[in-house]
């Protein structure tokens, strides 16, 4: 079984500008990306031994960059939405509420919580390449270009998954799941 014959210290100074901008596409802030970076690095040199050959060092570490930024854009995404929700209901008491073309009216919580659940549910019947096309295009905002590079396929493919995932998402969501 192949392993890393570089050290550490060989590893961080030949990837960590890659690493890092990886993380700023991600993220577009230099800070976080250099956090993200930061504990890619960190997982990395704690999990080395574990590294098993089967992939390129580079796709690994992409790999450990793009969890760890999820990871941290989840949490933050869902301090957004909560915060947003917050001063919807002030706005809304206030009569001086602002629409955002783009996103959803929610008149309470509840029905936010219920639109994401509603929309958990029918991802989870989606076929796996469709949903991740989804999740990864529509969610996360990455391109097909980079899509593609992160589940191995063509760019074709991911625009084909997407369109297909989309599809299927309006069909059991319409059907409220069914």
């Amino acid at each position: 079984m192949p392993t890393c014959t570089l050290t550490v210290e060989e590893i961080y100074a030949k990837y960590y500008g890659r690493v890092y901008s990886f993380c700023m596409k991600r993220c577009h802030n230099s800070v976080d990306a250099e956090d993200f970076a930061q504990q890619t690095f960190l997982k990395v040199f704690l999990h080395l031994k574990e590294f098993r050959g089967t992939a390129k060092l580079t796709t690994w570490l992409y790999r450990i960059a793009f969890n760890e930024a999820n990871q941290e854009l989840r949490k933050s995404w869902y301090k957004r939405r909560v915060s947003l929700l917050t001063e919807r209901d002030e706005a809304d008491n206030d009569d001086r509420r602002e629409e955002t073309v783009m996103e959803p009216t929610f008149h309470s919580p509840a029905d936010y919580v219920e639109t994401n659940i509603i929309l958990a549910n029918a991802l989870r019947q989606v076929p796996l390449c469709a949903r991740r096309a989804v999740i990864l295009h529509d969610l996360l905002g990455y391109t097909h270009a980079e899509v593609s590079e992160l589940v191995g396929t063509s760019i074709g493919a991911s625009k084909s998954n997407l369109f297909k995932g989309r599809k299927r998402l309006k069909e059991l969501i319409k059907g409220k799941g069914k």
